[in-house]
């Protein structure tokens, strides 16, 4: 026995099959945006820790540097007085 909507869609309606596909497809769009933001997050991450690591290395160089060069200062003043 058949309902009398059975096999038969009121006119300007989808297939369901069709809609849950265009779901898909859409959810899968998002997914891969989704994943693009997070690898440019990721890099844009990497790069900041590298740049931060680079200045600190290179701050550091500098403080080393000046102290290397007042202690040579006053090795020299030392010698100076004889």
């Amino acid at each position: 026995m058949t309902t009398p909507t059975e096999g038969h869609r009121p006119s300007g309606s989808r297939n369901f099959a069709e809609d849950v596909t265009r779901l898909e497809v859409h959810v899968a769009d998002l997914t891969a945006k989704a994943l693009r933001n997070a690898h440019r997050f990721e890099s844009l991450v990497k790069t900041g820790a590298d740049q931060t690591l680079q200045q600190r290395t290179s701050d550091l160089q500098r403080v080393a540097l000046e102290r290397l060069v007042g202690v040579a200062l006053n090795v020299i003043a030392e010698e100076a007085k004889g």
